[in-house]
């Protein structure tokens, strides 16, 4: 199922970038690192009651003000979290006029083609969307050259 995958490749992304917000529209609300700290992770029973765990920033931003998408009778501690987690945002706001932009968590002479194509296997068996990115998504030209 190509939106399984699609969700595991995001998740293998996200572990090693950060983001830079822009507008928000190509940024997990959740689950990308735009904080210090993915949000998912920073208030997890808050995370819980969330409609879409796979939301985007602009989708929580409406008419200057964060409206975030929450299942309704919050727990106490979720209660507490979305305190928290609306401090936390007080003072931020998506750029409509730039984009997103992902940046490295590491740096940059680890980072290389080997170590990204060893992202793309799990103990030595090339996992299955490698084939789609390699095959579909780099150019033909690309592709030759890195072979």
């Amino acid at each position: 199922d190509s939106s399984r995958w699609l969700g595991q490749f995001h998740f293998i992304l996200s572990s090693v970038t950060q983001v830079k917000l822009g507008f928000g529209r190509t940024t997990l609300f959740w689950k990308d690192q735009w904080m210090p700290q993915r949000l998912e992770y920073t208030y997890p029973v808050l995370f819980s009651f969330a409609i879409n765990k796979e939301c985007t920033v602009e989708s929580q931003f409406s008419h200057n003000t964060w409206q975030l998408q929450l299942h309704p009778n919050l727990s106490y501690q979720a209660e507490t979290e979305l305190q928290a987690l609306l401090q936390n945002l007080q003072n931020l706001s998506p750029s409509p006029e730039t984009a997103d932009t992902r940046e490295l968590l590491y740096p940059k002479p680890l980072i290389s083609t080997a170590n990204a194509y060893r992202l793309l296997t799990f103990h030595g068996s090339l996992w299955n969307p490698a084939d789609y990115i390699w095959i579909y998504t780099i150019p033909q030209t690309a592709r030759y050259s890195c072979g």
